[in-house]
């Protein structure tokens, strides 16, 4: 981690180009390097050092901070706010609209909450490529501090992510959802919609936490328990097929008469 650094040549692929929009109330700083076909939106701040790849979209009133690198197509939503020395990796959408609707019972017809909210994602993030991340309907969407997001991740509107969350592959967050720090998910597992989930918890591949977890340690399954009792309830049931076999075998006779 410490060497590698000096053999990683990622900034030189990015290189600056005239053929871009930039809205003439943009404020754009210091050795900022903005791609081609890449549009800076309306009163939009891009703080110095910043690396913003080819067809990037940054939509108005939106803040990139110092040292930060968006790869090429990244997209991020009107009034989001990213932090210093962050990094986002192509075909990643920030501020998206959440997905909330509400539904007429008369008709079946759903009908369109606007999100009005905002997305801020704090310093050192990085976020991999493919995920989405949806603006809050009031308030904001959260990623705060030293969180790092694998490829293909979803956080739905209103959820506050702690600092130094590590969140593998196909990892989703429902709505209105609070995780503490430190929080660690295996590949594929969710968080579902209004639930709390206290510091230092970890969470197997695969899990799915459908109630609050008010205290730290390693969960497993679906719904998510105590990683203990998860091993133990899978260790029986790989021994299943064996103690029905031998239960069958010992009732033979009592089913014979």
């Amino acid at each position: 981690a410490m060497i590698l650094p000096f053999f990683d040549h990622k900034l030189k692929t990015f290189e600056p180009s005239s053929s871009h929009f930039i809205h003439p109330t943009a404020q754009i700083g210091k050795n900022v390097v903005i791609g081609y076909g890449s549009y800076i939106g309306e009163s939009t701040i891009i703080e110095d050092h910043c690396k913003i790849g080819p067809h990037v979209v940054i939509e108005k009133e939106s803040r990139i901070g110092a040292h930060t690198i968006l790869h090429p197509h990244v997209f991020i939503g009107a009034q989001s706010e990213i932090g210093q020395f962050c990094e986002i990796h192509p075909h990643t959408t920030i501020g998206s609209d959440g997905f909330g609707y509400v539904t007429d019972p008369s008709t079946g017809t759903h009908h369109k909450i606007p999100q009005i909210g905002k997305v801020v994602i704090e310093d050192r993030v990085e976020i991999g490529a493919n995920c989405a991340i949806d603006r809050a309907t009031l308030t904001e969407t959260r990623i705060r501090s030293g969180t790092k997001l694998d490829n293909l991740i979803h956080i739905a509107h209103n959820c506050d992510i702690g600092e130094n969350a590590i969140l593998t592959g196909g990892f989703m967050c429902a709505g209105s959802s609070k995780i503490g720090k430190q929080f660690l998910a295996g590949g594929q597992s969710a968080v579902g919609d209004h639930i709390v989930v206290a510091d230092h918890v970890t969470i197997a591949a695969r899990s799915g936490v459908v109630n609050n977890l008010p205290e730290p340690g390693a969960y497993g399954g679906f719904p998510a328990i105590p990683m203990q009792k998860f091993l133990k309830i899978n260790r029986a049931l790989h021994d299943l097929p064996d103690i029905w076999k031998s239960w069958r075998r010992d009732n033979k006779d009592k089913k014979l008469k």
